[in-house]
């Protein structure tokens, strides 16, 4: 007898149990394997995430009637999941546990009645799994005439007909709803038939031993729905370029876009220096006229502010003081960082926690610890694949000055690409005393390349330059507008021109710099992020290279149904 809140459940072997009464909450599964004189299983009040009734061989009726739960992983959801299987001497099964998404009713050789009343849908992921074949269950099939014109071959969508003296019974609901998932896939075969056809001719049908569910007489099938594997194909994609600006002042008279100027024969007259977002406005390079003539030329055309190779996010650490962003009074007026304070740095998904007794004596040393920390949950060599930040300590880590108080250390967190995906992304930092505020005098400010304030407006990452983005109509290689990296000013191409610099991108690089990417989502060699290799230092979201479309396999699916018949 088994009560409680366990995280799982396993009776296995145990060869002289009869009787087994379950009511505990079970975060997983409850597993009953080879208990060969168990006789009587109770599962009234019970809760699991899955059943596995597997091997009891001296078992002839069993009810599951639990309630199936989410599992404590973080996103978890109600997928019920219920094998049973091999129990030799099971006659009578009987469920009425709803949300079952997997159901698998195999090798009971003495299993003549299956009961489902009460379930009615599948689980919450909604790409059910349903087995049941095997077993000792029969039933009569009657193929009437079919009425309709098209759709009535062999367990098409009009094939007519009924099933009477069904061991599976009240699965109609069930069974349709899950046959409805174009994920599903449902194998529900009887192991005895008497089949009468359309011509009333009437045979006596049985599962062959050794065979394939495939290669059985489908005269055994209710269900065998298999979905659709093949290759769904690739449609066509549209080329999309981007390209970096120098956001200090750029030497830029035009941009030529599909062989169209896009600021005329004047060029460009806004102000292009000094304020990104200025830059990227209708008074900078997104004038009506400039847009209007990208979309005339077949282009979309789009700016981004605060882009660039130097994408960072900046803290400081010092004397806590009102200039600080968690200003507070302290009872000393020199840092102090104690051991049983914390200090919380999180970017990007990315979180470290620091207790130090050597963090105690200057702001170096807390720095100095936040960056080991760092470093031992994200090493930059192990992690440079898959993290996209570059950490580095002091006050002036990318070789530009940086404004900070006076005895203040800074940690730099640099983007590692160098368009849209870093910009914005929050840094925090948190410190908190372990005794009282008292004991520590600890401050922090968080900013950027543009801006380090107390003000938490600036807490994010941003760049110091601008990035211009050109999205083709057309999809497919051969008829983009704005061709590929190798294409120029020509028509389907991109350039830019400005004082002493030709209309050849390849002579340009002091004006603009294009980013890339290696991702090929239609070709074989895709280079496809992965847990190892997330490819942190390309562009993937404002870089797209143009592919043709690739027609899909052919189906493999299979849709024969006669749960209508039921």
């Amino acid at each position: 007898d088994v009560d409680g809140v366990l995280s799982s459940l396993t009776v296995k072997t145990n060869g002289n149990v009869t009787d087994l009464t379950i009511a505990a909450d079970v975060a997983g599964t409850i597993d009953l394997d080879g208990n060969t004189d168990l006789t009587t299983v109770a599962l009234t009040g019970a809760k699991a995430t899955a059943l596995d009734v597997d091997g009891n061989t001296d078992l002839e009726a069993l009810t599951v009637d639990l309630t199936w739960r989410a599992g404590t992983a973080t996103g978890a959801v109600i997928d019920g999941d219920l094998i049973v299987n091999a129990n030799t001497s099971l006659e009578t099964l009987a469920i009425t546990s709803d949300n079952l998404e997997n159901l698998t009713i195999t090798g009971n050789d003495d299993l003549t009645s299956v009961d489902m009343n009460g379930v009615t849908v599948a689980g919450a992921t909604g790409s059910p799994a349903i087995n049941i074949s095997n077993n000792d269950l029969s039933a009569t099939l009657v193929d009437k005439d079919d009425t309709a014109s098209s759709s009535t071959g062999d367990g098409e969508a009009n094939d007519l007909g009924s099933v009477s003296n069904s061991g599976i019974k009240n699965a109609s609901t069930y069974l349709t709803a899950v046959a409805a998932d174009t994920d599903a896939s449902v194998v529900v075969l009887y192991d005895t038939v008497d089949f009468t056809t359309e011509a009333d001719a009437t045979s006596e049908v049985s599962f062959a031993s050794g065979t394939a569910n495939a290669s059985q007489d489908t005269k055994l099938r209710l269900a065998y729905i298999v979905p659709n594997t093949a290759d769904a194909g690739d449609a066509a994609t549209k080329m999309k370029r981007s390209f970096i600006l120098d956001g200090a002042g750029v030497d830029l008279d035009n941009i030529h876009v599909n062989n169209t100027a896009l600021y005329g024969s004047a060029g460009i007259t806004g102000d292009l220096s000094g304020n990104p977002a200025v830059a990227v406005s209708t008074a900078g390079l997104l004038t009506t006229d400039a847009l209007a003539l990208a979309d005339a030329a077949g282009v979309t055309y789009t700016a981004t502010a605060y882009a660039g190779n130097q994408i960072d996010a900046r803290l400081f650490i010092g004397i806590n003081s009102s200039s600080t962003e968690n200003s507070a009074s302290a009872a000393t007026s020199a840092f102090a960082y104690n051991v049983s304070d914390t200090f919380t740095v999180s970017l990007d998904g990315l979180s470290i926690t620091v207790t130090s007794t050597g963090a105690g004596t200057t702001s170096l040393a807390l720095v100095n610890a936040i960056m080991a920390e760092w470093e031992r949950n994200y090493p930059a060599t192990a992690s440079a694949a898959v993290v996209d930040w570059v950490v580095t300590s002091g006050t002036d880590a990318i070789g530009k000055s940086i404004s900070a108080p006076t005895g203040y250390m800074g940690i730099n967190f640099r983007s590692k690409s160098r368009g849209s995906s870093n910009i914005g992304q929050t840094l925090t930092a948190t410190h908190s005393s372990g005794k009282t505020a008292t004991f520590s005098n600890v401050g922090i400010i968080i900013g950027n390349g543009q801006a380090q304030t107390s003000a938490s407006g600036d807490n994010m990452a941003r760049g110091l330059d601008i990035m211009v983005t050109f999205e083709a109509d057309t999809a497919g290689t051969g008829l983009s507008e704005i061709g590929s990296a190798t294409n120029t000013q020509a028509a389907a191409g991109v350039s830019f021109s400005g004082s002493g610099v030709t209309a050849n991108l390849a002579n340009a690089a002091a004006v603009a710099t294009e980013l890339g990417s290696s991702y090929r989502p239609n070709s074989t060699a895709s280079y496809e992020a992965t847990a190892t290799n997330a490819y942190v230092s390309e562009d993937r979201d404002d870089v797209r290279a143009a592919e043709n479309a690739i027609n899909a396999a052919s189906s493999n699916a299979s849709s024969f149904s006669r749960i209508g018949w039921l």
